[in-house]
């Protein structure tokens, strides 16, 4: 057996001289996502409910709602201690308390790629409608 060298190899959290990300590198790529993901799904149908001046609150409100969510789910463990959010759930559930993290993790990739299935779906039936199909 191996005697893994560094902490990426053996699973346990990163040392300091291990991190090549700084906490504010880590928060604009967490607000970036949290915002994407926000203006796909709810952009494109504010413009139909509301006028301009309540479409960028609710933009606005929504995106800092989704950052808030993923912000405190993710960034103290991972800015502290080096450890993603899979990881950090082990004092909370135990040792298989992992498995609880991975499920939601994959039922939330499975629900997103339900989604965009959808949306692919729509605009395929808008193209065959419009080219007359």
């Amino acid at each position: 057996m191996s005697n893994p060298e560094t902490s990426q190899e053996s699973g346990w959290p990163l040392t300091r001289s291990e991190r090549d990300w700084k906490p504010w590198q880590l928060f604009m790529v967490l607000l970036v996502t949290a915002a994407a993901t926000w203006c796909y799904i709810i952009g494109e149908y504010v413009g139909y409910y509301l006028n301009l001046k309540m479409g960028i609150a609710a933009m606005t409100a929504g995106s800092m709602i989704g950052m808030l969510l993923v912000t405190l789910a993710v960034v103290p463990t991972a800015t502290r201690y080096g450890i993603d959010s899979i990881a950090a759930a082990r004092p909370q559930f135990g040792d298989r308390g992992w498995i609880i993290t991975v499920f939601l993790q994959y039922a939330s990739i499975i629900g997103w790629n339900c989604l965009l299935m959808i949306f692919f779906g729509k605009s395929v039936g808008q193209l065959l409608l419009a080219l007359n199909l």
